[in-house]
């Protein structure tokens, strides 16, 4: 009965760290480098330009690459789980339309995938991961800047180190977090 009793608290102890080491401790934040000077419902249409990468590094280049495309994703599928408060009527790559669009134009300020071995053996910092966007957003027709915010997302510890990709996720939510409170 001892045995049986020490096998099962050793399954569930398996199967709970299992389920935790592949999630990691990330988190984010917002800065406003310029307030805004056009409230954002001013515009129907949001139109996402492609992200510069201001790092030549492979993985920073390869990030910016797709860092437009999925942000554009994250924010149609926010739109289609909140019918009733979308971000914006039209979340587009690319518009013909010049009146009340919103331009946003990211740049990669920088990105590093840190150590997933030194977060998962020490945690608290090292190893960190961390990625960094700026956001100019302008007003299409008039070419002004309505405001610049740059977004943040590090990973700072996981049971298996997690995964550098989570602290780029952050910066997505943060984005929409900034655009939810704002528009």
């Amino acid at each position: 009965m001892e045995s049986r009793r020490g096998w099962k608290s050793a399954l569930a102890c398996l199967v709970l760290g299992v389920g935790l080491a592949s999630t990691g401790c990330s988190s984010g934040r917002y800065i406003i480098t310029e307030p805004i000077k056009t409230p954002l419902k001013s515009f129907d249409v949001l139109e996402i330009k492609d992200c510069v990468s201001n790092q030549q590094e492979p993985r920073a280049v390869e990030l910016a690459s797709s860092f437009s495309d999925t942000l554009a994703r994250r924010i149609e599928a926010y739109n289609k789980e909140h019918p009733k408060t979308p971000l914006f009527k039209t979340v587009t790559r690319s518009s013909y339309l010049n009146d009340r669009v919103l331009v946003l134009e990211p740049v990669l300020l920088s990105y590093e995938k840190g150590s997933g071995l030194a977060r998962y053996m020490i945690g608290f910092g090292a190893g960190k991961a961390s990625c960094t966007v700026r956001c100019d957003f302008k007003d299409k027709a008039a070419g002004s800047q309505v405001l610049q915010a740059s977004f943040e997302g590090e990973l700072s510890m996981g049971l298996l180190g997690g995964k550098a990709k989570e602290a780029v996720g952050k910066v997505f939510d943060k984005i929409i977090e900034f655009l939810r409170k704002n528009y």
